[in-house]
């Protein structure tokens, strides 16, 4: 919910009155936050957002590819993955790639 539209601007748990001017009404605005709300798909699962992938976009192999996050569930049980991209497009069928556990990644760099 971005307020700059209507004139305001957050900054932590506080709204205040910005700078500049709103560019749609309060009214208009709350209208569309309703409409956007009304239609977003319902989530299934809040799983991913206490487990992010925190490094994706930052671990390479050493060919220089970026790993990609991926993961897999099995018994309601989410296990989390950076895999090497050719290994994902692939689908493991005689490719070679890395797959390293993010729980023991982030648990080496201290980030879990």
């Amino acid at each position: 919910m971005n307020q700059i539209y209507i004139g305001k601007i957050r900054h932590k748990d506080q709204v205040y009155d910005g700078e500049r001017e709103p560019i749609v009404t309060a009214a208009m605005f709350q209208e569309a936050q309703a409409l956007l709300a009304s239609q977003a798909p319902r989530r299934r699962s809040h799983s991913n957002d206490s487990q992010p992938h925190l490094l994706t976009g930052l671990l390479y192999h050493e060919a220089g590819e970026k790993l990609r996050s991926v993961h897999a569930n099995k018994q309601g049980v989410r296990y989390r993955y950076y895999v090497s991209k050719q290994f994902v497009d692939r689908r493991r069928n005689e490719s070679e790639g890395w797959r390293l556990p993010a729980q023991a990644v982030n648990r080496q760099l201290s980030i879990a």
